[in-house]
């Protein structure tokens, strides 16, 4: 069955959904708790609960909340609906056609995971974005919470634009 019509929608659904790495790596870290019991028979010190909880809320909590918490607050409620004409932009009240014909190229930014058919590994590894650029000079960025298959919606849709691919070793969060 092919699809011909792709909606993204960013809402606290979503949100919701993406967090769920959040609450993985938590229940591992009391899997090590558990382990920990079991193999010494005694309760861990103190001290591998602090470096659990700091690893826990600097590797995974803070950027993962972060771009979310980002996401929620610029862009609630934002619609993307793709199609082979082209591609509409809703946010609110404004709603703007961009047409296929228009584009010029578009530029795919991967995270450091997606090389080698690698899938990412962390919630906040997942953000991914592509620049849709057109031939009138103007710059249009595309992406989506969990987006690592937004490029491969954008290429079956759009198969005549050129697309670029380049891969982001550092991803620094911006306000």
């Amino acid at each position: 069955m092919d699809i011909d019509k792709v909606i993204l929608k960013i809402n606290i659904k979503t949100i919701l959904n993406s967090l769920r790495d959040i609450l993985m790596n938590a229940l591992i870290a009391v899997l090590i708790v558990i382990f920990y019991i079991f193999i010494f028979e005694e309760a861990p010190p103190i001290l591998l609960y602090i470096v659990m909880l700091f690893f826990f809320i600097t590797f995974y909590l803070y950027p993962t909340i972060s771009i979310f918490y980002s996401y929620y607050i610029h862009d609630h409620n934002v619609e993307i609906d793709l199609d082979s004409e082209g591609f509409f932009y809703n946010k609110g009240q404004e709603k703007v056609l961009y047409r296929v014909t228009d584009i010029k190229e578009i530029n795919v930014f991967l995270t450091a995971y997606k090389k080698n058919n690698e899938s990412a590994r962390l919630a906040h590894t997942k953000f991914f974005f592509t620049e849709v650029i057109m031939k009138s000079g103007t710059s249009i960025i595309l992406t989506s919470l969990l987006s690592e298959n937004l490029y491969k919606e954008l290429m079956k849709f759009y198969p005549n634009v050129p697309f670029n691919f380049k891969i982001v070793k550092n991803t620094n969060l911006k306000k």
